[in-house]
């Protein structure tokens, strides 16, 4: 069964990184090829000539952060799996460098490494449009003490992948996500906190303006549609 995915990040009112480096295809350690598509879907095939089996969801988190000691930057995150339930992906988070010769390296936390060589395509900007999540939202969460005014978020998701946020009378910030099936995964600012460095949840569609997202931990959310959210001044 194929997984149509869908990749987004949070933004202001450009795009915060319209070329994504990864599009294209590649040849990687192993005799692997990679390829990545501008929708936010990837293949994994064992001959550049493909057929590229549609097997994960990626997004690239390029961001330095405004937050103290957040400073994780170059962030690949690779999902696989059904996309039915946060029990039913499986994640591989890779940071990574470009070399001078267009070389990117990609290394996980356990230092295991994947050299990704260009081989056709050039970056490209992301360009989503079949997911429920885009446009502007309020969204009212029970996270933990802030209840009341401080309840209440508004998110911007883009079709080029970014997305913005605003936690009323708290901070504005932007971070990237993919959707996969049923799954929304966010990562970036706000995201690398050593409590929840990636935040998933399972989505819900209560109807056209109305969409319902669980986190694996619990955290509950409500969005609903706005034609113009409210933003931090």
């Amino acid at each position: 069964m194929k997984v149509r995915v869908f990749v987004v990040l949070f933004f202001l009112t450009a795009a915060l990184f319209a070329q994504n480096i990864f599009v294209g295809q590649w040849s990687v350690d192993a005799g692997n090829y990679y390829k990545f598509n501008t929708d936010g879907t990837g293949g994994v095939s064992k001959s550049p000539e493909g057929n590229f089996i549609e097997d994960f969801s990626f997004l690239s988190w390029e961001g330095t952060g405004i937050t103290t000691n957040y400073p994780r930057v170059n962030t690949l995150l690779l999902v696989s799996g059904s996309g039915t339930s946060p029990q039913d992906i499986t994640m591989k988070l890779y940071s990574y460098t470009q070399e001078s010769d267009g070389t990117v390296k990609a290394q996980d936390a356990e230092g295991n490494q994947l050299v990704f060589t260009r081989i056709a395509g050039n970056p490209a900007p992301l360009d989503v449009r079949a997911h429920p999540l885009l446009g502007q939202w309020e969204a009212k969460w029970n996270g933990g003490n802030h209840d009341g005014a401080l309840g209440t978020w508004s998110f911007l998701y883009r079709t080029d992948g970014t997305v913005k946020a605003y936690h009323h009378r708290l901070h504005q910030f932007d971070n990237a996500y993919l959707v996969r099936g049923n799954i929304l995964v966010i990562l970036g600012e706000w995201r690398f906190h050593p409590a929840f460095p990636i935040n998933v949840g399972g989505i819900t569609v209560k109807g056209r303006d109305s969409v319902f997202v669980r986190e694996a931990g619990g955290t509950t959310w409500d969005y609903k549609k706005k034609a113009k959210a409210a933003w931090k001044k």
